[in-house]
């Protein structure tokens, strides 16, 4: 797949050894690969199997919705899923699965996107104006 349509996420060294997150989504989100986690994330892709998989097991996402892959039934008829790539929400849970310090860097980036819509938000909500539905 171009990795055009996937979006882009990855931890760079920007200027003055400081780190930055190169963050352009497709469609509100992007999606990553197995190679790809484990460049973002600092770790060798057995952790990034067994994160996945932990959260894919304890329904922490929507499946079909967050990941692209291949649906493999067993023998005893139970469906397994062999992930291929994940988006933005897995990787979100990922990053606080995770024990790296890109991990650490990430979470960081993550609340603090949060934490200033919040503030925006709550100085919108606190304002003198009275407003109405039409």
């Amino acid at each position: 797949m171009n990795n055009m349509n996937k979006g882009r996420l990855i931890i760079e060294m920007g200027k003055a050894n400081k780190a930055d997150v190169i963050f352009r989504p497709v469609n509100g989100t992007v999606w990553m690969d197995k190679n790809e986690l484990c460049e973002l994330f600092g770790v060798y892709i057995p952790e990034i199997e067994i994160c996945i998989n932990s959260i894919v097991e304890k329904k922490i996402v929507h499946t079909e919705k967050t990941c692209r892959f291949h649906r493999v039934i067993k023998g005893n008829n139970s469906i397994v899923y062999e992930i291929q790539e994940v988006n933005m929400e897995v990787i979100i849970a990922m990053s606080f699965r995770l024990c790296s310090a890109q991990a650490y860097f990430l979470r960081e980036w993550f609340m603090e996107r949060i934490l200033k819509q919040e503030r925006l938000l709550s100085s919108f909500l606190t304002t003198d104006y009275a407003f109405s539905l039409n």
